[in-house]
């Protein structure tokens, strides 16, 4: 059963985080709108916290843009460089050279 407290911190979560989405998305339609996404999505973030369907929302949504980037969170953030100063790995090259 929930207490009192998970209850409260669960509504100050929503309330929060709905506010933060709610006023990004009215920010959007204006010329402030780079604010706007950056406020919708810490909303969004803010009610992962506590939320299921948002963190995986956002959990989806960095997925793609990983994919649509060519970035892979499981790969290696290392790049090695051979001793005659050529790269190791084939998506390093933007790094080594």
């Amino acid at each position: 059963k929930k207490t009192k407290l998970d209850q409260l911190r669960r509504t100050a979560v929503a309330a929060g985080g709905g506010t933060l989405v709610a006023s990004g998305a009215v920010l959007m339609a204006t010329p402030l709108h780079p604010v706007g996404h950056a406020m919708a999505l810490g909303g969004m973030g803010v009610l992962g916290m506590e939320f299921e369907a948002p963190r995986r929302v956002m959990n989806d949504a960095k997925e793609r843009w990983s994919k649509r980037k060519g970035w892979s969170r499981k790969k290696s953030s290392s790049v090695n460089q051979g001793n005659d100063g050529t790269c190791k790995e084939k998506e390093a090259i933007d790094v080594c050279g």
